[in-house]
């Protein structure tokens, strides 16, 4: 598995990923590589993975940012981006002012948004799981989360001798 150093992008569009579904950082952090296999992978930090969102009734594709916990997203929608960190409540209305502009439609219940990748973890596990807005604020909760726990408490154990 390898970065396709050929395949440099400034942005990533959906037909982009159509093509290669996982997109990692290049070395400056200023633009995007693709990955050459469909695998899930750690091996380059943060991922660009494809993904199919539904939030009450109403599908989007897009991609989920992150690589064992998902910390963004983006939505693609009448050829333009729209994205959201959920570790920056703050941008949450505008997010979904953009999106309900750009459908030109009624506002409708966004969160919770289901997220769904044709691509698995790396033990074949789906990548998948919800958005949930508490409080203002956006969460992610994987499907399989008493899983990434349980993987996560090993690593701790294995690197550091947590328990």
């Amino acid at each position: 598995m390898a970065r396709l150093n050929d395949s440099w992008k400034k942005n990533l569009r959906k037909e982009d990923f159509e093509k290669y579904p996982i997109w990692v950082w290049d070395d400056a952090n200023e633009g995007f590589l693709p990955i050459s296999d469909s695998k899930y992978t750690t091996e380059y930090g943060t991922l660009f993975i494809k993904s199919v969102f539904e939030s009450d009734g109403h599908f989007f594709d897009g991609y989920l940012v992150g690589f064992d916990f998902f910390y963004a997203f983006g939505l693609f929608l009448y050829e333009q981006e729209v994205g959201l960190n959920i570790n920056m409540p703050e941008f949450v209305p505008k997010f979904q002012t953009q999106i309900f502009k750009l459908l030109n439609c009624t506002p409708f219940l966004l969160f919770p948004m289901r997220y769904k990748s044709s691509i698995n973890f790396e033990d074949g596990t789906p990548i998948s799981g919800v958005f949930e807005l508490r409080n203002g604020k956006v969460f992610c909760v994987p499907d399989n989360q008493e899983l990434l726990e349980q993987k996560r408490r090993e690593m701790l154990r294995e690197k550091y001798g947590i328990e």
